[in-house]
């Protein structure tokens, strides 16, 4: 009985029902994908067969073709990565410049803003100082100054009260 359950699993081990080779199949899409010239392909499957099955006979030939395309996947991956570092120092350039360009665009608009404002001969606001108690606002009524910046001040002179925006009365 016992030699005949021996001899019955060398017959399915020769007869290949449990004897695979587990690396077979990976390493053959390697051999084919090396063969088109498809490195990344190639080493993606070499490296499958070769975490398959190290020890056996695919596994140790993948290994082998691991290192044969392993010097053109290294010059893709180089290209590839300058390749993004070129675009990303682009991209970079690119943003700077719009940020200097609206950098410049703004201080072209206060400039043009600033020598308007030059030219008023007053300025006015009304800061409020709080309620009365029938609950209308407390201001100081209109306040005039000489020059924008003054009129900005108001606030800050009448001890933090919220003022309007400062306006030019001519």
């Amino acid at each position: 009985m016992r030699q005949t359950i021996v001899t019955a699993l060398a017959i399915a081990c020769v007869g290949g029902l449990g004897c695979v080779d587990d690396a077979e199949t990976p390493y053959g899409v390697c051999a084919a994908e090396a063969a088109k010239g498809n490195t990344k392909a190639a080493s993606s499957a070499c490296e499958d067969a070769v975490k398959k099955s190290p020890a056996s006979k695919y596994g140790k030939l993948a290994a082998d073709k691991l290192k044969e395309v392993q010097p053109a996947l290294d010059k893709i991956l180089a290209t590839e990565k300058k390749a993004k570092d070129d675009a990303d120092a682009k991209a970079a350039a690119e943003k700077k410049a719009a940020e200097d360009a609206a950098a410049k665009e703004a201080a072209a608009t206060k400039a043009a803003q600033d020598a308007e404002d030059a030219k008023c001969p007053k300025w006015m606001t009304i800061c409020t100082t709080g309620r009365w108690p029938d609950g209308s606002e407390r201001t100081t009524g209109a306040q005039y100054f000489d020059t924008k910046a003054e009129c900005q001040q108001a606030g800050a002179i009448m001890g933090g009260a919220p003022c309007d925006p400062c306006a030019c009365r001519r």
